[in-house]
């Protein structure tokens, strides 16, 4: 698989993760376990997941579009800086695993196995 079919997946599951945040922040409450939310505390929660998921939805068209504006030996070098996101995007939902913000469960462990995959596809491709 060459760099830039990486890079395109990357961004289809970008964009496809961040119209889920930010459109599926209710159901995100309930099927993780997180409470029901009333007053003051439902709009800046749901406005930070909205503000996260757009920022993920944006990652995703950049990822989508970096192969076309580059040349090969060009896509090499930048994807240092994508190993970067992508090792932070790692590791903070590991964090936040690991002090019970968020569930360990099935669907975070295939969420940090893809971004794994990724991490791994991205170094593999770039050298």
């Amino acid at each position: 698989m060459s760099l830039p079919i990486i890079y395109r997946i990357f961004g289809i599951l970008n964009l496809l993760m961040g119209l889920v945040i930010f459109f599926g922040t209710p159901t995100m409450y309930a099927t993780n376990g997180w409470g029901e939310f009333v007053g003051p505390v439902v709009v800046p929660v749901t406005t930070m997941a909205e503000h996260y998921g757009s920022h993920v939805f944006v990652l995703g068209i950049i990822a989508l579009m970096i192969p076309s504006w580059m040349e090969d030996e060009q896509l090499k070098t930048a994807t240092k800086t994508i190993l970067f996101v992508q090792l932070v995007l790692t590791i903070v939902p590991v964090y936040h695993a690991a002090v019970s913000y968020i569930p360990f469960n099935g669907s975070f462990i295939a969420f940090t196995i893809v971004n794994i995959v990724f991490l791994g596809s991205f170094y593999l491709k770039s050298r």
